[in-house]
């Protein structure tokens, strides 16, 4: 069996380069955010959305759904993108598609 030789430092960045990745996020340690800038104490996760408002706007998010109905991963995400709404509803669909195809090769 052979050894595997693996890149030289250098050669691993350039190759980064070369698949349109600018490996940005490889120059430094990961800076992760503080506990306490995510959440104040008096707000709980169901007050706020990260990345929008398509589901805070309703009454209902659709993990109250999820929860209520025990559904999956799957499942969830399938009523995830049918109740959402960023603008893009053909996208959306096609998203809820995949997965529901997914669920159903799994039965086979």
């Amino acid at each position: 069996m052979s050894e595997v030789k693996w890149p030289e430092t250098d050669e691993r960045i350039t190759n980064i380069g070369a698949n349109g990745n600018t490996g940005e996020h490889y120059s430094g340690p990961a800076q992760m955010p503080r506990l306490e800038d995510l959440n104040t104490p008096h707000e709980s996760p169901s007050d706020r959305q990260v990345g929008g408002s398509h589901y805070k706007r309703h009454s209902i998010q659709p993990w109250d759904i999820i929860d209520g109905y025990g559904l999956g991963f799957y499942e969830g995400n399938v009523l995830k993108y049918l109740l959402r709404d960023k603008g893009n509803r053909r996208e959306d669909l096609e998203k809820a598609v995949h997965y529901l195809e997914k669920m159903l090769e799994d039965l086979e």
